[in-house]
């Protein structure tokens, strides 16, 4: 394509008095830290606006913003995050288990939304999941915004400071592949070579598979049995395809972008295409063509307030995080759950462990989950389950407390 043209797959509404161009200046800030270290290696778009909503919606807009002192040092410390941002690695059977108690959040209070959009059979092979899943970013002045972020459009590989190699994959998982370790990572049984000055990258496994970036960016993937071609711009996907028996190009998935950089659609082989609608805020009303049917979506100070799908009406009602400044200042969501359609979540604190505790609106009670910095301790359904962190190699787990 020429030129580059920004893709959001991961679109929030953004809080006033913000506009698309606060956004953007954040990025390039972040790009201007990572850039010092890796524009001797590759020119990359950084891998963070896999997780950041990249918002150049309002093209026409040249207008010039001043940044407070306080704002400038949260982009700092955002950047640092993002950069060291542990391994993506599968979740523990404990951890799944504690998980499934928590009613309908996470450990941070907030709500776990996945929607599935479909998949094809071919993609599916090489690991590509295409889900949407909710988010909240902090926003202005301890404000907050809902945030959706789409696996399966994105990938791209770069260097780090210490010329290790990170690949973020399409399904969003983080691999890193030490240079100290010849780029090899045993324990996914994956590696890397580095080839024509820094430019091309191929990862192999030891099933065949192989996956070639060229720039930093994502160009083929092949086995024993297809080799898929993509388009894309920078980390975006544009178009995966392959080719049949006879020589035509078969198109496995393809996406399309408004002129504000907004996801209007995705189609995975011969499925219906669906179909992203959006308000001039640049907000996700509603999205048509899903496997379950059409979803809405219904915001109240840029915080998802109410959708529809899948049969059902889910409502939510927010709360402020206490140490709202500290929570800002680490890239945190400044809120949480108070309650939703099913349960009401109710927060407390004792001796630096924070504590939630889950009841069903008819006033029975679920679990109680306390989060310490050695592990977790959760009664539920007249069960106590302790499980403490253990470091595997891949990150950190929960395990087991055998102790």
């Amino acid at each position: 394509m020429n030129g580059h043209k920004k893709h959001n797959i991961s679109p929030c509404a953004l809080p006033p008095p913000y506009t698309a161009r606060h956004f953007e200046s954040r990025i390039r800030g972040m790009e201007f830290l990572c850039f010092s270290w890796q524009r001797k290696v590759f020119p990359l778009a950084p891998f963070w606006r896999l997780f950041l909503f990249d918002c150049d919606r309002a093209a026409s807009s040249r207008s010039v913003v001043s940044f407070s002192f306080e704002y400038r040092f949260l982009n700092l410390i955002l950047a640092m995050l993002f950069i060291s941002m542990p391994l993506v690695g599968q979740t523990s059977f404990v951890e799944r288990q504690i998980y499934a108690n928590l009613g309908n959040v996470n450990p941070s209070g907030l709500p776990q939304i996945r929607i599935p959009l479909g998949n094809n059979t071919e993609l599916a092979r090489f690991e590509f999941v295409f889900a949407m899943s909710h988010n909240v970013i902090p926003g202005h002045n301890g404000s907050a915004c809902t945030e959706w972020r789409i696996s399966g459009l994105r990938t791209c590989v770069y260097l780090d400071g210490n010329e290790d190699l990170v690949w973020i994959r399409p399904d969003m998982q983080r691999l890193m592949f030490k240079k100290e370790d010849n780029y090899q990572q045993a324990r996914m049984s994956w590696s890397a070579a580095i080839r024509n000055a820094m430019q091309d990258v191929e990862f192999t496994n030891r099933i065949g598979q192989k996956w070639t970036y060229s720039g930093g960016f994502l160009k083929k993937i092949s086995d024993r049995f297809a080799a898929l071609d993509f388009i894309t711009d920078q980390e975006t996907i544009l178009v995966a395809s392959k080719r049949d028996r006879a020589g035509n190009d078969v198109v496995l998935m393809r996406t399309e972008y408004s002129g504000e950089g907004l996801l209007a659609c995705l189609k995975l082989g011969q499925s219906s295409p669906i179909v992203f609608h959006w308000s001039s805020a640049a907000v996700l009303v509603s999205i048509e063509g899903l496997p379950a049917g059409r979803m809405s979506f219904d915001y109240e100070n840029m915080l998802l307030r109410e959708w529809n799908g899948n049969g059902k009406r889910t409502n939510y009602t927010w709360t402020a995080c206490d140490g709202l400044a500290k929570s800002i200042s680490f890239g945190m969501a400044p809120v949480r759950l108070q309650s939703d359609s099913e349960f009401r979540y109710e927060y407390d604190k004792a001796d630096d462990v924070s504590i939630l505790r889950i009841f069903r609106h008819d006033g029975s009670f679920v679990s109680e989950t306390r989060f310490g910095d050695r592990g977790i301790i959760q009664k539920s359904g007249g069960k106590t389950t302790k499980a403490i962190y253990r470091n595997d190699g891949m990150g950190r787990k929960l395990v087991f407390d055998s102790e």
